[in-house]
């Protein structure tokens, strides 16, 4: 029976980001002479087919077997198991998956970003449909209503073009994010005063 050397599946699942997808299909930056290479990159003295055999090994994931490796490189198992133990696959195979995952992370963030920056677009948009709107109504209740008083015609209702100019101000208002009423204005001082009470004068200084 082959072996078969598993690698925990990276956080949230299987690759299915299509931005993670072509991260990992993408070539690495050939390796800064002095350092280094990564778990996911060919190590030192790792032969081409080796490293090929290795590659295959990371991308199945969850699937991952030796004898399936083996199939589509077209080597025997023993080969592979060999390859395997000398060049680390599972320890390799668990810092791939860490990378994808972070890869998969911040292809959801933009997304997510691209999606937030939309719909800030499209509530600027709607609050300046709105705001044209309401400065329309906002001309159009002036009129009838300079026309009502001009001509002292009956063909407007006055409560009709008071309709008009209140629906303009609720427009406007909502698409400059203000209150639909106007906040009560605080009593003046005067007028918590009785009808009687006087003001009381103040005591004069000696000069």
């Amino acid at each position: 029976m082959p072996k078969s050397h598993q690698a925990a599946p990276p956080p949230g699942g299987p690759y299915t980001d299509a931005s993670a997808v072509a991260a990992a299909a993408a070539p690495d930056t050939p390796p800064t002479p002095g350092r280094p290479p990564k778990p996911w990159e060919p190590q030192e003295g790792e032969s081409i087919d080796a490293f090929t055999a290795a590659q295959h090994y990371f991308t199945l994931g969850a699937e991952r077997s030796l004898a399936k490796v083996g199939q589509k490189c077209g080597k025997n198992t023993s080969l592979i198991e060999r390859w395997s133990k000398e060049w680390r696959w599972v320890e390799r195979a668990r810092n791939y998956d860490l990378r994808m995952a972070r890869i998969a992370q911040r292809a959801r963030e933009a997304a997510l970003a691209r999606h937030t920056e939309q719909w800030v677009e499209r509530q600027a948009a709607v609050r300046e449909r709105e705001w044209r709107t309401a400065e329309e109504l906002q001309k159009l209740g002036e009129k009838l209503l300079t026309e009502e008083l001009r001509l002292g015609r009956d063909e407007y209702k006055l409560s009709d073009v008071l309709a008009v100019l209140k629906r303009a101000s609720e427009l406007g208002r909502l698409a400059t994010a203000m209150p639909l009423r106007l906040a009560a204005e605080p009593p003046s001082p005067c007028a918590s005063q009785g009808k009687g009470d006087q003001p009381r004068e103040l005591p004069s200084r000696e000069v």
